[in-house]
């Protein structure tokens, strides 16, 4: 049996995946943590056996910490990091096991490896990254529009700069090592 503390619970992906959990007899949901109970986390009595993140920025990185403290790998699905709250995540990885990713979705993943490879292939083409998301969506671009962008930036000697903002640039045109960004935001969408 495998002890889980789940961070972010009550969050779409957290709901979604308590009750999985709950469902595989492999498994035990030993605490989920939200808003609502983040001190919990001082609290804990039975040491997990991993830690599963889809929270906030904050929450993931104090999660983190009590991960390193105490030794539990730990599995990260939250997206809007800073380069330095990135580098911490790295430095921590050399004690702790982590698995960090934006999009756990396996098409999703499979769709940034094709794009990745076909950006080597089609030379002089033009990259655009448009999202769409609901309202409710905090970052922007999504961690998923990012990672998508990193790879094929990764699959090409990172020769792309990232524009994220096309109005603050004025009368020249796109150059050919450019990613652009657009996010659009709305109502919730249905499934």
């Amino acid at each position: 049996m495998i002890n889980i503390l789940l961070n972010g619970c009550k969050g779409n992906m957290g709901t979604a995946l308590t009750n999985y959990i709950k469902n595989i007899s492999d498994f035990n949901l030993l605490y989920g943590i939200d808003k609502n109970n983040s001190n919990l986390i001082y609290n804990i009595s039975q040491k997990p056996d991993v830690i599963i993140d889809f929270s906030t920025v904050n929450s993931s990185l104090n999660i983190l910490d009590y991960a390193v403290e105490n030794l539990i790998p730990i599995v990260i699905a939250t997206t809007g990091f800073s380069q330095d709250d990135e580098n911490k995540i790295s430095e921590f990885s050399e004690a702790i096991p982590i698995f960090k990713s934006s999009n756990m979705s396996y098409g999703i993943n499979i769709f940034s490896n094709i794009v990745s490879y076909f950006s080597q292939h089609l030379k002089d083409m033009d990259i655009e990254i448009i999202e769409k998301h609901h309202r409710n969506k905090v970052d922007s671009p999504s961690g998923t529009a990012l990672m998508i962008a990193n790879n094929i930036n990764k699959q090409n000697n990172n020769k792309y700069k990232y524009v994220f903002n096309r109005n603050t640039i004025k009368n020249r045109t796109k150059s050919y090592n450019e990613i652009g960004f657009s996010s659009v935001r709305g109502r919730k969408l249905n499934r």
